[in-house]
């Protein structure tokens, strides 16, 4: 399930939520609600931001990342995306329910 989420999403929620990622339970991740990691990088091998294991996400603050493809499928409860300063010349943001 989180095998292939970036490092600075796994840290980012480890630090903020006291959870390891890899041995979380459906129910601790089901629990996460809000993601901050605004400006946590500008290591451009960080391009892909993929949020899909967090389906009761609502508020995500990406900004000031250099992202390329931001993935937010299958979080329905999203009400707010701040994504200011993103640096990537070409963006691709995917948030589409999962089928």
């Amino acid at each position: 399930m989180i095998e292939l989420m970036n490092r600075y999403i796994k840290n980012a929620v480890e630090k903020q939520y006291q959870i390891d990622i890899d041995t979380a339970t459906k129910k601790e991740i089901d629990n996460i609600k809000e993601i901050n990691v605004s400006d946590l990088t500008m290591d451009k091998d960080a391009s892909i931001w993929d949020f899909l294991d967090f389906h009761n996400l609502v508020k995500l603050d990406c900004s000031y990342l250099p992202i390329i493809e931001l993935i937010t499928k299958n979080c329905p409860n999203l009400e707010y995306l701040r994504w200011e300063g993103v640096r990537g010349a070409k963006i691709n943001i995917d948030i589409t329910k999962k089928q």
